[in-house]
């Protein structure tokens, strides 16, 4: 599947300006979103952002956090849901994402269930009817900091955040679509702006090998 054609299913699938909630714009936001133990942002202030969820989604393990509180690892349905509610600011309603999690087979009851146990985790932060989250919380992903780098062209920070596929695991459709287009976004960012540096740290990671970017058609690219 080509790139351009994943970009154009997600200009038409994820409406709403997808993914877009509050990519970490300071310093210190960067700075939580790092990837790597709780312990080592704890000396973050965070004070002029009390009410923040902080998802992270490009890691082995997901996880969610508030403020600079620890993480709190979630399973991958869980995870799956976090990230689709972050993808749509209107929200979704329970058909709509019972049909994304589970096809046109899925019961609304099955979401409910998912929804009611994630919301033991997270709180009232979570609500319903369509599901989103609560107005005044600021949501800073991971995923939202990289697509802002790569829009920013930043190649050297892309590649010190982006270490792992969104939900690695994940075989939802649309998890898998936005999977693939961030990484030949990433991909053709470093093929446009990259140094010739930067296209060997990228070779051999192994976002790099899932976008057949090792092929000997790929010329690097000049420093």
């Amino acid at each position: 599947m080509s790139a351009r054609l994943v970009s154009a299913m997600l200009q038409h699938s994820l409406t709403d300006q997808p993914h877009r909630l509050a990519p970490p714009s300071t310093p210190q936001e960067s700075q939580l979103m790092a990837p790597g133990p709780a312990e080592n942002r704890r000396d973050v202030n965070y004070q002029s952002a009390p009410s923040t969820l902080r998802l992270r989604l490009l890691d082995e393990v997901p996880a969610f956090a508030f403020g600079t509180g620890p993480w709190q690892p979630v399973p991958l349905r869980m995870a799956e849901i976090l990230a689709l509610i972050s993808s749509r600011e209107r929200g979704w309603t329970a058909s709509e994402l019972t049909s994304e999690l589970y096809g046109d087979f899925g019961r609304s009851g099955t979401v409910r269930t998912d929804i009611h146990r994630l919301r033991q985790r997270v709180g009232r932060v979570l609500k319903s009817q369509p599901y989103r989250f609560a107005r005044g919380i600021n949501v800073a992903s991971d995923v939202a900091l990289v697509e802002a780098l790569v829009r920013q062209g930043d190649v050297s920070g892309v590649l010190d955040r982006y270490r792992q596929p969104l939900l690695a695991r994940s075989l939802n459709e649309r998890i898998q679509q936005w999977r693939v287009w961030l990484d030949r976004e990433i991909q053709d960012l470093v093929m446009r702006s990259g140094t010739a540096n930067q296209y060997s740290r990228w070779r051999r990671t192994e976002l790099a090998w899932e976008s057949e970017l090792l092929t000997t058609e790929d010329p690097a690219p000049a420093e």
